[in-house]
């Protein structure tokens, strides 16, 4: 089997390494260009069928879904899931990695039957090997939480986010890994009308999260839920200015995906703000 130079794979790795950290930053199209490179590095001095190789794709494929580009994480996927189908087994852990990714894209395109499928398809791979990490089940939980948020139920979204936040809890390596998996409950939380249990949530996110850059994206999104919660206690200045920080973080974020998302949150706000309106429960 072809094989890189120790002193190229460890570099490899570290920027391997840096991309991650990247992302954990909010520089996700840094983080992307990163990814796309030693996928590209591999790729040539491995082949396409190497389990460096593959494992590149998926984390390039990751990054793509992150800014919203769903053809161009497809056109990765779907040859990679051969590979993965080749290198350990359809009922494998790694196989459903892919399935996983292939679910996100399913619901970036709006299809959310097929979405939801796919991610089921995951998760009884993930469950049945009795080898996935942690990490693995944990962002199966997130993405069945999206998939139900986007079609409506807001009850199974918030049980599956929760389901999250065990294994979240058990990969953590620093509070960026982890943060993620509060701010969706949180957001469930206000959408649900369940506003007096927003503050102390907000408690746990502000020390799950002191560690990300002022201009990060979760940051953004927590501010946005501060505006609601404001506005739903009447304080309506309070809202205004939380809304403003909000907005200016999260329309510079590089998340696009993400930032687009956000971006409605804070546009329907501010004009309920605008018109006097009181707080509605819509799902993003």
């Amino acid at each position: 089997a072809a094989t890189l130079p120790a002193d190229d794979s460890e570099v490899l790795e570290l920027r391997r390494e840096l991309s991650v950290y990247l992302h954990a930053l909010g520089q996700v199209d840094l983080g992307a260009n990163l990814r796309r490179s030693n996928w590209e590095q591999a790729r040539s001095r491995l082949g396409e069928s190497h389990p460096t190789t593959s494992n590149l794709a998926v984390a390039l494929a990751q990054s793509l879904v992150l800014q919203g580009r769903y053809d161009d994480a497809d056109a990765l996927i779907q040859p990679d899931k051969a590979v993965r189908r080749r290198l350990w087994g359809a009922d494998s852990a790694d196989f459903a990695r892919s399935l996983n990714l292939e679910a996100l894209v399913l619901l970036g395109r709006g299809n959310l039957q097929a979405a939801r499928d796919t991610v089921e398809q995951a998760a009884g791979l993930a469950a049945a090997t009795g080898s996935a990490g942690a990490l693995l089940q944990a962002t199966i939980c997130a993405s069945r939480a999206a998939i139900e948020r986007q079609s409506g139920d807001l009850a199974a979204a918030e049980s599956a986010i929760r389901q999250a936040i065990e294994p979240a809890l058990r990969h953590r390596s620093s509070a960026r890994d982890f943060g993620q998996f509060r701010t969706d409950p949180l957001g469930i939380l206000r959408q649900q009308g369940r506003f007096e249990e927003m503050p102390a949530l907000l408690a746990e996110i502000d020390r799950d999260t002191e560690a990300l850059p002022a201009g990060h994206l979760r940051r953004g999104v927590v501010a946005l839920e501060r505006a609601h919660l404001e506005l739903h206690r009447g304080e309506r200045a309070a809202a205004r200015a939380e809304l403003a920080r909000a907005t200016a973080i999260i329309d510079a974020s590089p998340a696009q995906t993400a930032r687009d998302r956000a971006l409605v949150d804070a546009r329907e706000l501010a004009a309920r703000l605008t018109a006097g309106h009181g707080v509605t429960h819509w799902t993003c």
